[in-house]
């Protein structure tokens, strides 16, 4: 349908309607609809605009016919259609329809509103070039130009009148979403006005639709300024935050996200564009979908990772600075990325784990551990009375009873048994610690204060020892 030409009208109308124009004077008709569609027509950007051969088949509208437009005249509006005439070889081509032409030259406009014709010499005017005069397309930096300097000059008393209003100067946040929009709501005034001057001044719609393409890329291209600003803005604050109240493991999300969300900007915007510029985007998906198929088989293991990811910082059994335990290795976490983890082990070594195997692997997570357990067995001497150990037991109990960081509840000392050189108790008790390094200093002080306990009460630690028996053989 964009095959259409609006400069060569011999072939353009609908030929079931030669008695028509004939009646109402033909050449004049072709005569005038260039103009008036220089001075009166309202298009959608040529990327629009559908460009297979059934058209769009929009509702309302009879079969075969497809509106393109409005002639925005000063008394009524008419609708711009295209009728699908099929010739005599079969083939098909798109025509403007009847009812188009009856609506327009009804009432014709008198009137004539191209002020960019009055002003050009008639060298210019004549020389034409790609459909449209060579004056025009001579003009159209310079009016680029000029709206460009007018937009920034609206967008800078806009700021100033903006920070003087809602005293937007005394907040960071106001400062930095000042400094992000003043651009692009600069170059989005800059193309409104550049399109309304273009209409305003009756420039040919040839010329019009050709730069439809770039002022809607602009429009699409100052918005996708705006969202990658705000997306940075946005995870820069975050992330300062996150840090400010330690919440290490947020970081990994706060990275996955901003890095989806841009790679989700660019494509969307790609699709656009293209889409835009007359792409059929639909078969191009489809095309990808067919190809993604093929990607995916040899690209399996990479896509094993990004879901792995997905996973771990869904579930998340990890976060930055969790000390863990992965199968058999024993580290800290350093980062959490799109596709591997990094891990700091013991030997101050850096291993970098695949998430697609990560999310397979058992993880014991010590960070998150809520209390530690202190499980030992203290092996008293055979020496030891009874009656001592009856002591040595209460003693102890009220002992680990008397620390605040011991828990009661779960706290266990009994004597289990006769060993083979000692008398065993064991000592069964979760200790509550903010880490691992807390765990240890207090375990320490426990253990320093059983011993003396053992001591105090006139018994001591065993030690492997054999007694042996001499005798005579009578």
């Amino acid at each position: 349908m964009k095959n259409v030409q609006t400069t060569r009208l011999d072939g353009l109308f609908d030929k079931r309607f030669d008695e028509f124009y004939q009646r109402h004077q033909l050449t004049a008709v072709k005569a005038a609809f260039p103009q008036l569609l220089d001075e009166y027509v309202s298009m959608p950007p040529i990327g629009l605009i559908s460009n297979r051969p059934e058209g769009t088949q929009e509702t309302g509208l009879e079969y075969n016919y497809e509106k393109v437009g409005d002639f925005d005249l000063p008394d009524r509006i008419v609708p711009l259609l295209l009728v699908r005439i099929t010739r005599d070889d079969g083939t098909s081509q798109w025509l403007i329809a009847r009812e188009t032409v009856t609506q327009l030259f009804r009432n014709m406009p008198t009137q004539h509103k191209a002020l960019i014709s009055q002003w050009l010499p008639e060298l210019l005017k004549s020389s034409s070039w790609r459909g449209a005069p060579l004056g025009q397309w001579i003009s159209v930096p310079i009016l680029a130009t000029l709206c460009y300097f007018v937009s920034v000059v609206l967008s800078l008393l806009l700021k100033f009148f903006a920070i003087r209003i809602t005293r937007i100067h005394k907040s960071p946040t106001g400062k930095a979403l000042s400094k992000i929009l003043v651009q692009p709501i600069s170059l989005v005034v800059a193309v409104i006005l550049f399109s309304s001057l273009l209409k305003y001044l009756g420039v040919s719609i040839v010329l019009r639709q050709t730069l439809s393409f770039f002022t809607t890329s602009i429009l699409w291209i100052a918005l996708f300024m705006v969202l990658w600003a705000l997306i940075n803005y946005s995870a820069t604050r975050s992330e300062t935050y996150l840090r400010d109240k330690n919440r290490v493991g947020g970081l990994s999300i706060l990275i996955f996200t901003r890095a989806s969300a841009k790679v989700l900007l660019v494509i969307v915007t790609v699709i656009v564009l293209l889409s835009n510029a007359g792409v059929d985007v639909t078969t191009g998906l489809a095309a990808l979908g067919i190809g993604g198929i093929a990607l995916a088989l040899g690209a399996q293991k990479a896509i094993e990772n990004l879901v792995g990811s997905i996973i771990i910082i869904i579930d998340q059994p990890i976060r930055v600075g969790d000390f863990c335990k992965v199968g058999t290795l024993l580290g800290t976490i350093e980062q959490v990325g799109l596709r591997s983890t990094r891990i700091r082990t013991l030997d101050d070594t850096l291993v970098t784990y695949p998430n697609g195997l990560l999310s397979s692997e058992q993880i014991e997570n010590y960070t998150k551990r809520r209390k530690f357990l202190t499980r030992t067995t203290l092996n008293l001497r055979y020496e030891t009375t009874t009656s001592n150990i009856e002591k040595l037991l209460v003693a102890m109990r009220t002992q680990i009873s008397s620390y605040p960081f011991t828990d009661k509840e779960s706290m266990r000392v009994r004597f289990i048994g006769y060993g083979a050189c000692s008398l065993d108790v064991e000592i069964y008790v979760y200790i509550i610690a903010d880490d691992y390094s807390m765990f240890l200093a207090l375990q320490e002080k426990l253990l320093l204060s059983l011993a003396r306990i053992v001591k105090e009460n006139d018994s001591g630690f065993a030690f492997p020892s054999q007694t042996v028996y001499l005798t005579r053989d009578k």
